[in-house]
């Protein structure tokens, strides 16, 4: 079954969505790019919130509608479909369903219904007594962008989800990894080894001074970077050095991160270095509402620091046990006690500092580095000094960057966080394997409040 367009040189469609538009769907190159942006400006705008995102792999405009359970297909088709007969459209909808041959897709505009119930294979074109059967109800087409838009907003309808491709669950080998990553997995022979998985379907909400395309690692992220919101008037380049480029790099980007599919969404509300309690609060309001509604794993990233505030403290609490999102942040670069700064004082963030980059894997010479904050409020450390964050290729270095800081750390940790979360474990599961793969490291001549010298190194285990 056909959609009819105007712009089709055929006379065999038959069946008009509604409402009735001229969509060019011309075979060149520029058209092709429009559809395509108008596709992905769906995904990092309104409807990113109720169409399942794909980070690499989209199969053009192709789509999988799936009804709710009390929408039969009689009212979708009335609703999206111009026809005098809607008991014939069915049927020509399920009848050309059972053709598909296992290797070719439908063609351009091919509605198929993609059922496991068996009275569908059994309706007739005057019979329409079995079309309030219960089961899932998919429906797979390609729809111009106004139609998606329709879909969004229908409560009738479940979900929007892109015919993305799916991969070989498989460990990975990365050769000549960087030494963040090979000191994780504690391997000899500069290899970093991970599962295929690698953070896939989770999103993680950066908020920093922006991400500046132009300084992202690789083409895979570049994909899976989405604009979410910008409360500045700055250029990402401004301020303090693409800081929030270099985290999303350590998060997922394919040769420095842990999580190398995961989507990251910038949100940027840093102005040249600093920004502001209210900032920070609406930035965290808008997250909380994308992720409510997009019901996938979520996390969020403050590499920020202030003094301690009980305000700050509370409201990032508040989001991490009200709406189980977790929150990562850096334990400070002051050398103190980190509870006494915020949000890295908040009850339930995962703050991370960090230790020395000895080139020694022995546990022994793991030391807090001098500029880390410390104490009870840290959850885990890894290694923060000199870390390469931007890299050109493994012939020429003379672009590569190397930074220092806690806020780095809390970017690889992220990473690894969402390297589980992608695995099906829910935010404390993945929290509670990194605390329990961790390494524990004495600190001599170090006492925390507790009295305590051991600290907790990230690592990844088997």
């Amino acid at each position: 079954m056909r959609l009819f367009n105007s712009q089709y040189n055929t006379a065999s469609f038959i069946y008009n969505i509604r409402p009735k538009k001229n969509y060019s769907y011309k075979n060149n190159s520029n058209n092709l790019l429009l559809i395509f942006s108008s596709v992905l400006l769906i995904l990092f705008t309104s409807l990113i919130d109720k169409i399942e995102a794909t980070e690499e792999n989209v199969n053009l405009g192709e789509f999988f509608i799936e009804l709710n359970d009390n929408y039969t297909l009689q009212e979708f088709f009335t609703k999206y479909y111009q026809d005098n007969n809607d008991n014939l459209l069915l049927h020509d909808v399920i009848s050309k369903s059972e053709k598909f041959n296992g290797i070719d897709l439908p063609n351009d505009n091919e509605l198929q219904l993609i059922s496991l119930n068996d009275d569908y294979d059994e309706l007739s074109s005057d019979d329409n007594s079995k079309l309030n059967s219960p089961g899932m109800k998919i429906i797979y087409g390609r729809y111009p962008i106004d139609t998606l838009k329709q879909f969004y907003y229908d409560v009738n309808i479940k979900s929007v989800t892109l015919n993305r491709n799916l991969d070989l669950a498989e460990y990975i080998h990365q050769p000549n990894a960087p030494n963040h990553l090979n000191a994780i997995t504690g391997s000899n022979n500069n290899e970093f080894v991970y599962d295929s998985m690698a953070g896939i379907g989770v999103d993680v909400y950066i908020l920093d001074n922006g991400i500046e395309l132009g300084y992202i690692v690789d083409d895979s992220l570049f994909t899976r970077v989405h604009k979410m919101l910008d409360y500045t008037q700055t250029t990402a380049s401004a301020g303090n050095n693409n800081h929030g480029t270099f985290i999303a790099n350590l998060v997922g980007s394919e040769f420095l991160g842990i999580a190398k599919k995961a989507n990251i969404y910038d949100c940027k509300i840093v102005d040249d270095g600093n920004t502001n309690i209210f900032k920070l609060f609406y930035s965290l309001k808008a997250i909380v509402k994308q992720a409510k509604i997009t019901k996938r794993p979520s996390i969020i990233v403050i590499p920020l620091i202030t003094k301690r505030s009980s305000l700050i403290n509370n409201f990032v609490s508040e989001i991490i046990h009200k709406y189980d999102i977790p929150i990562v942040v850096p334990a400070g670069n002051d050398g103190k006690d980190s509870c006494l700064f915020s949000p890295a004082g908040a009850y339930g963030t995962l703050n991370v500092g960090s230790i020395t980059t000895n080139t020694d894997k022995s546990a022994s010479v793991f030391e807090i580095s001098k500029f880390s904050n410390y104490g009870n409020c840290v959850d885990l450390y890894t290694f923060g000094e000199r870390i390469l964050v931007s890299h050109t290729s493994s012939s020429n270095k003379s672009n590569d960057i190397v930074k220092s800081g806690t806020s780095l750390t809390s970017g690889i940790a992220a990473g690894l966080l969402a390297y589980h979360m992608s695995r099906g474990l829910s935010s404390k599961e993945a929290i509670d394997i990194m605390l329990k793969d961790s390494l524990s490291v004495q600190q001599p001549g170090v006492a925390f409040g507790n009295g305590n010298d051991i600290i907790k190194v990230i690592k990844l285990g088997n």
